[in-house]
């Protein structure tokens, strides 16, 4: 007990020598929290020992997400105290141990900030992303803007890398790295639909039909290197085709190869590897493995930032959109795209790559979320049956198929030979690949013959194989063909429950799909037909005698007459609906379906009538010498693969139309307007003048109602003299004249009546062209600039 009192005394008497002092504790706190140093502190608590602090020391500073880190160890006599400080790196003088007062950093991010939203409000991208519709005018000024077959390639790749970064939210960085060899073909179950059904769905799947179509893929990019993943694990991304076929990034892609290897014709690689190489182990040395999706000028090597920086910006100045991000906008495109259609976070992060805490996504989670790819792809995330792609129902040719990436079979053929020569020259990444291009074949005609429908003059249709009558005539009519059927199948079951329709719908448009391609066959088959008759009359008609007596014409009126009886056959009642029967109980109770499938076939003898409802350009031309006034056609209906209406301003008639508010009509029509480079521009010819003042005159204000030359020098430059010689060469005299009136009027307290009036009064004998002679010479130019400043 002694004891015990003593070490309570002991401790009281030590506890009263060290006893703080507030003023002096005070003077620490302050000290301590001088630049924001209280922030995130840990302090050993030592209220028993004394308190005087030695001056803090920083240990370390590293720097991540713009902030500069540092840890400072203050020293207490009996305590260790670790403060961890985190600034912006804008707070620390050059010596580390300043830090800027808190107020002054939020006041410099505030002001930041107000710019950077102001530069928002002002372009009106408050969420700074695309549209859809700014994304399909960018993906289609990319393949209209181009002479030469590398522009073309540029063009291509272009929209290819956009297309591809939006499906797939990539970053920049990351697009730049897809290599060929980490792309390949891979399949999503729908158990929503049934057990073991792969994605995409077929028809009819609720009633347990088989689909009648080819099941398409999924088209996987393997990734190891993106900003999120510094580990080299191998992430997975994927895409499906687009319900819109101006968006499809699996179609982009598919045009992008055939551009490198038809347009460019470059040959494929040596996909064999080279084991003689020590340094690359066991499986050799793989070139091809160097190839990359979107490169610059040479195939292995990865395109610059600075390349796809400038790409991407030259397409949203051509096209007006105002994004404060380049090459990570299509990122912000994927996010905001899959959630608007129904994805969820969780599926949105995925697809992007967004990191999540823990290891599960990372290192076991390695599907394809079904629902962000279904609304990356503009269809519905939250049910994966209204999957369905019309355009995939149309058959290519065989012959077509063939001739796009033809060596692909040759190259199968020589890798089974060296798997089976030598165990390690298996090469999967090149097995996928060589089946990523035989699918290429099916999606780029398919996809092809759709925009050939609504854009025949794309720059890309005059290469094989798409300049080709073959090609031509499987294309024709193509997009009313699946309009058609998509229209003809949803007003069939206009009133029918979703679900069923969601299944009876795809069924109904294949069906009438198939019936358009008999009707095609049938019609190509009957107009072969009569070109052979017409031959035969021709050649029956040039034997005959010159001289035919009253009998012969006769018979040969009668003949031509009976052939416009053919050609033009009698009206006929309207058609009944193609469509098939459907009949449904009124009362909810379940549904019985009743389909009439229409024969596989037509007879020749007994051609179809076009639908009256769709317009069929062969039929129409068949009868060139009957019109009839129809009345205007109803606005097109909506259907899910119709390209998105697109309102903002034609990039081409940018210029004029700002001409056309500040001229009027009047001084718009009077030129006659061309397409030089994208742009509509006006073709002038300088017209006649006499005087120094006429020129002038028609430089700025424009003689004979028409624009000034110096408008289309400035909106134009020289593309407005149309490399025409004579104008060219006018230009060059008159553009001296223009330059003296201007170094005139710049001289102190001149103007340009003042520059005017001094050339009328002491040239007053000199002709425009007379001037222009005169001052050509560099002395009587400097004369007449010194002449000037006698001047009154």
């Amino acid at each position: 007990m002694v004891g015990k009192r003593r070490e309570e005394s002991c401790s009281e008497a030590r506890s009263k020598e060290t006893k703080k002092n507030p003023e002096e504790e005070a003077e620490v706190k302050g000290r301590v929290k001088e630049g924001g140093l209280a922030k995130d502190v840990q302090t050993l608590e030592a209220s028993s020992l004394p308190t005087k602090a030695i001056p803090a020391k920083p240990l370390r500073h590293h720097s991540a997400n713009k902030r500069t880190y540092i840890s400072y160890s203050v020293i207490f006599e009996g305590a260790h105290v670790l403060i961890s400080l985190a600034v912006f790196s804008l707070g620390i003088s050059p010596n580390g141990m300043h830090v800027l007062p808190a107020h002054e950093q939020a006041l410099r991010g505030a002001e930041e900030r107000a710019h950077t939203a102001n530069a928002l409000k002002a372009s009106g991208t408050s969420s700074d992303a695309y549209t859809p519709a700014e994304l399909q005018q960018c993906a289609l000024w990319c393949v209209s803007e181009s002479k030469t077959s590398r522009e073309l390639f540029r063009g291509v790749r272009d929209r290819a890398m956009l297309l591809v970064s939006a499906g797939t939210a990539f970053r920049g960085d990351s697009a730049r790295m897809v290599q060929w060899s980490d792309l390949f073909i891979s399949e999503v179950p729908l158990q929503e639909v049934r057990p073991d059904y792969l994605l995409p769905v077929g028809v009819c799947m609720l009633l347990g039909f088989f689909a009648l179509s080819n099941v398409s893929q999924v088209l996987g990019v393997y990734s190891d290197n993106a900003k999120h993943n510094q580990q080299g694990r191998v992430d997975e991304f994927g895409m499906i085709r687009h319900r819109i076929v101006e968006l499809c990034p699996i179609g982009a892609t598919a045009l992008l190869f055939w551009a490198h290897f038809h347009v460019l014709e470059c040959p494929p690689p040596d996909f064999a590897p080279d084991f003689t190489d020590k340094n690359f182990g066991q499986f050799g040395r793989r070139d091809w493995y160097s190839c990359h999706l979107f490169y610059g000028t040479e195939v292995n090597k990865a395109m610059s930032y600075d390349n796809h920086y400038d790409r991407i910006k030259r397409i949203h100045e051509a096209c007006m959109i105002s994004l404060t991000k380049v090459t990570h906008a299509t990122r912000h495109f994927g996010a905001q795209n899959a959630r608007n259609h129904g994805a969820s976070v969780n599926g949105a992060k995925a697809m992007g790559g967004w990191s999540d805490s823990g290891s599960y996504r990372a290192c076991y989670d390695r599907t394809f979320p079904l629902d962000a790819l279904l609304a990356s792809a503009m269809f519905n995330g939250r049910d994966p049956s209204s999957y369905f792609l019309a355009r995939d129902t149309l058959d290519p040719p065989q012959d077509l198929l063939l001739c796009t990436f033809p060596w692909v079979e040759e190259q199968e053929s020589a890798l089974l030979a060296r798997q089976s020569a030598h165990r390690s020259a298996a090469d999967i990444a090149l097995y996928q690949f060589l089946r990523v291009l035989k699918w290429f074949r099916r999606v780029l005609l398919q996809d092809a013959a759709v925009l050939f429908c609504r854009y025949p003059s794309l720059p890309m249709f005059g290469y094989v194989p798409f300049n080709g009558a073959r090609f031509q005539e499987y294309a024709k009519g193509a997009s009313d063909a699946i309009a058609a059927a998509e229209l003809r199948a949803r007003c069939a079951f206009e009133n029918v429950p979703v679900n069923l329709v969601t299944g009876m719908q795809a069924l109904l448009t294949e069906s009438h799909l198939a019936r358009e391609r008999d009707a095609a066959n049938v019609k190509a088959y009957h107009e072969r037909m009569m070109q052979r008759v017409d031959a035969l009359e021709l050649a029956v008609v040039s034997q005959k005698p010159t001289r035919t007596s009253r009998k012969t014409r006769a018979g040969a009126a009668a003949d031509a007459a009976a052939a416009a009886t053919f050609a033009v056959p009698a009206a006929v009642p309207a058609a009944a609906p193609s469509s098939a029967p459907f009949t449904v109980p009124a009362a909810p109770a379940p549904v019985v379906a009743s389909v009439v499938m229409p024969p596989p076939s037509l007879s020749p003898a007994a051609p179809p009538l076009p639908h009256p409802a769709f317009h069929h350009p062969a039929t129409a031309s068949s009868a060139p010498a009957y019109s009839l006034a129809l009345p205007a056609p109803a606005p097109a209906p909506w259907l899910p693969s119709n390209p998105l209406p697109v309102t903002t301003p034609d990039p081409r008639t940018k210029k004029r139309d700002l001409l056309l508010q500040k001229y009027g009509q009047k001084c718009i029509a009077c030129h006659e307007w061309r397409l030089v480079d994208g742009q509509l521009t006006p073709v002038y010819a300088l017209q006649a003048v006499k005087t120094v003042s006429d020129v002038w005159t028609e430089y700025t204000l424009g003689l004979n109602e028409r624009l000034p030359v110096r408008e289309l020098e400035e909106s134009w430059g020289p593309k407005w003299r149309m490399n025409v010689s004579g104008v060219k060469t006018e230009w060059s005299r008159r553009k001296p004249i223009i330059g003296i009136i201007t170094e005139l009027a710049d001289k102190p307290c001149w103007s340009v009546d003042l520059a005017l009036r001094f050339l009328q009064t002491e040239f007053k004998s000199y002709s425009a062209r007379k001037f222009y002679e005169y001052i050509k010479k560099a002395e009587n130019h400097q004369e007449v600039i010194e002449h000037s400043n006698s001047f009154p």
